[in-house]
């Protein structure tokens, strides 16, 4: 992570304000620096979306959390509950070991569950992730994953399709979300794992930091000057290029 005290640092250095009021906390460093932690993740996003990344770069925003799937094969990730917004999937994780090994009560089956108290041991499968076109079609096709015809349990495979809302005839959580993540064959009212990216925290204060490595930390500070600096002249904000992705590939490898 980088401290936010560093860019801060950093940003008076350019900017030639040290010592100096002209530049203030709420007004200036903030909004800057939260700013550019956007622009960052827009371009992370390009480089995931293309697979010219290694999720492994960046660790701090990597979750691993326990699900039990609705009678539908679904289940709800929902931000209230788990702590923070989802990002990207990673990978799901159908028949795996969790601990401690005891089972998640589900009062009611047309609801998935989460559960903040088991964690994820191991998992002999991964579902892969596929578009809905791609989910119809696959079901009667035994060469593909998530066919329904092998039904023999060493040798099924799953697939998954991600966040659709499905609520009318019946209602996937309480509250707003109701976007839900579909595996299938059909895995109704059992237990997986997911792990994925969550988005990083807007920082708030001085002392929080930024939830990216610190080699991407002159990026973050030119970024921030590129906002104070736009707002100043009343200029558009620069959009992210392919040089910009690169060059963010570049610093991660």
């Amino acid at each position: 992570m980088i401290p936010v005290l560093q860019i801060v640092e950093r940003m008076n250095a350019a900017l030639d304000a040290e010592g100096f009021e002209r530049y203030t906390w709420d007004r200036d460093y903030r909004p800057a620096i939260n700013y550019a932690q956007e622009w960052i993740t827009g371009v992370f996003s390009s480089a995931l979306g293309s697979n010219k990344f290694n999720e492994e770069a960046l660790q701090d925003l990597t979750y691993n959390r326990i699900w039990k799937t609705n009678a539908y094969s679904r289940f709800v990730f929902q931000s209230s509950l788990v702590g923070h917004s989802l990002w990207t999937v990673i990978g799901i994780y159908p028949d795996c070991v969790i601990t401690p090994d005891t089972d998640i009560v589900q009062s009611d089956i047309t609801k998935s569950v989460f559960s903040s108290k088991h964690s994820y041991v191991s998992s002999y499968n991964s579902a892969g992730r596929v578009t809905a076109e791609e989910m119809n079609i696959n079901r009667r096709n035994p060469f593909f994953n998530g066919n329904e015809i092998i039904t023999c349990p060493e040798l099924r495979t799953y697939s998954y399709k991600t966040l659709t809302n499905y609520r009318g005839g019946y209602t996937p959580a309480v509250g707003v979300s109701n976007m839900e993540i579909e595996i299938f064959p059909s895995y109704k009212n059992k237990i997986l794992a997911m792990e994925y990216l969550k988005y990083p925290t807007p920082i708030v204060d001085e002392i929080d930091r930024v939830e990216y490595p610190l080699s991407i930390i002159n990026m973050v500070v030119d970024k921030a000057l590129n906002f104070i600096a736009a707002k100043q002249a009343g200029i558009p904000l620069q959009q992210a290029s392919e040089g910009d992705l690169n060059k963010l590939i570049t610093l991660m490898s």
